[in-house]
């Protein structure tokens, strides 16, 4: 039997959300190990991590090839050392 649309929406919801704590967590645990150093975060996507890193680092950069991901991660995140 299939699913309806509004089940599948859930179950992808449900997996984003998972993804994202996961990658939270890695951010946060080697933001840790790194604290006081420069940071380059290469396909940062939409600067979420490098966000994170920020809060533990002296300075975080993030290189991101695709530019709409860029512009989110510009109108998103402010720091003065990001």
């Amino acid at each position: 039997m299939k699913k309806n649309t509004k089940d599948q929406s859930e179950g992808c919801f449900e997996a984003v959300s998972k993804n994202m704590l996961e990658r939270m967590h890695r951010y946060t645990t080697i933001a840790k190990w790194l604290a006081g150093y420069s940071v380059l975060d290469i396909g940062c996507r939409t600067g979420d991590g490098t966000y994170i890193l920020s809060n533990y680092v002296s300075h975080a950069v993030g290189i991101e090839s695709d530019f709409s991901c860029v512009e989110q991660a510009r109108y998103t995140f402010h720091k003065e050392n990001l």
